[in-house]
């Protein structure tokens, strides 16, 4: 069988089956559409389908930078960004009791004393060098808390709108199903063109006809 039918068959098949999750359970289908009219559904459909995918992982990455920078506060990306540019660098670390008992005896390093993060000591460090003693440091997010809960905000906007759309374009499940009907019959006809056998200057091929073709196989038959 011809490869960029079977390929289109699975294709059509696995964006139906995601598309009938959205059927609600009593829906009244729509017209079966085809040609220009269900290719132009089928490329919004899996156009919604993968952008309401990217939008549930970047919703998923931003709730957890949330919670990872929310333990120690609010942070303005920007002004320490400004202050890097100005010379001035601040590092953040998170250490244990007697790690903080030791870096209490460095007198050299200049730092601020913050609250504590996870029951751990946490520091900000007024200088780019590295700790003297063991210690985790924080890596400062690129947005805010502000900015990430807004993000997340528009991921969910986004995403509602996605699967409002696929809710609504599940009442073409049926054309989905004749698209593959029709694929399939095509998918048929190839390998009974493949399978062809000629005896004695007659031939004939085994396998099934697409009734709208008929004719027209019939034609090229008689020539």
């Amino acid at each position: 069988a011809d490869t960029g039918l079977t390929d289109s068959f699975a294709r059509i098949s696995k964006t139906m089956n995601e598309l009938a999750e959205y059927a609600p359970k009593k829906q009244k289908p729509a017209e079966v559409l085809e040609g220009s009219e269900f290719e132009a559904l089928d490329r919004k459909v899996v156009n919604a389908l993968s952008e309401k995918a990217e939008l549930n992982g970047k919703r998923s990455a931003a709730l957890m930078e949330i919670e990872r920078v929310s333990k120690w506060g609010d942070f303005d990306p920007e002004e320490l960004r400004r202050f890097k540019e100005k010379g001035l660098f601040i590092r953040f670390y998170q250490l244990g009791k007697k790690e903080y008992e030791e870096f209490l005896t460095h007198d050299e390093v200049d730092y601020i004393k913050l609250s504590s993060v996870d029951r751990l000591a946490a520091v900000a460090v007024l200088s780019d060098t590295e700790m003297p003693v063991q210690a985790t440091e924080f890596q400062p997010p690129q947005r805010s808390l502000s900015e990430l809960k807004q993000a997340v905000s528009n991921y969910e906007k986004g995403i509602e709108e996605c699967s409002s759309f696929l809710t609504e374009s599940s009442k073409y499940v049926g054309s989905y199903r004749a698209k593959l009907v029709k694929l399939q019959n095509e998918i048929e006809y190839s390998s009974a063109e493949r399978t062809a056998e000629d005896e004695e200057g007659l031939s004939w091929i085994s396998g099934y006809l697409p009734a709208e073709d008929f004719e027209t196989f019939k034609k090229a038959a008689a020539e």
